[in-house]
């Protein structure tokens, strides 16, 4: 192997991230693609990142993992690091002059660190140039999350859907 490649394994985790991103936004400014999904880690969690001061897996930094600790140091240092794999995305489409034509949707599976729940999940939406609206929230209820997230983008980009509306041959209730 020369000095491009790398093993795939979770001590390169954050190197195939970035890898995977590049290769997504050179698809997106070649047209080869209008549509990517690039997800950080498996679907269970397990998963580490080795330069991080938690070295247990994402998983367990969402149970338990922060030894009693109430604010969850854990679970947001791997999450800060998560987003900033997000940035990462988000300024190679600004350098690359598409992120204004570009929708970039940043969520989690979880909403509270400690259930398996998946009601009050944050997520993030940016790009899209002016159709985009900065700084709105959509205030939901305790029942909101992720699936819903059509609400949120439809009020990002200014239009009036009420949540638990239908949306006729996309979301029916």
């Amino acid at each position: 192997p020369d000095a491009s490649e790398f093993a795939l394994s979770y001590d390169t985790f954050s190197q195939q991230a970035r890898l995977q991103a590049d290769i997504a936004v050179a698809a997106l400014k070649c047209n080869i693609t209008r549509s990517v999904s690039i997800a950080f880690g498996n679907h269970q969690g397990q998963f580490r990142i080795p330069e991080l001061n938690y070295q247990g897996s994402y998983h367990q930094s969402i149970h338990g993992g922060s030894n009693g600790q109430a604010n969850y140091p854990y679970y947001t240092e791997m999450r800060s690091h998560l987003g900033s794999l997000t940035s990462y995305v988000i300024q190679k489409l600004k350098d690359d002059n598409i992120l204004d034509s570009t929708i970039v949707v940043e969520t989690t599976d979880m909403g509270h660190a400690d259930q398996h729940g998946s009601t009050d999940v944050p997520f993030m939406i940016t790009g899209g140039g002016s159709t985009v609206n900065r700084g709105i929230t959509t205030p939901t209820g305790g029942g909101y999350n992720q699936l819903d997230m059509l609400h949120t983008a439809a009020a990002a980009c200014g239009v009036s859907l009420a949540y638990g509306q239908s949306i006729p041959g996309v979301l029916t209730s």
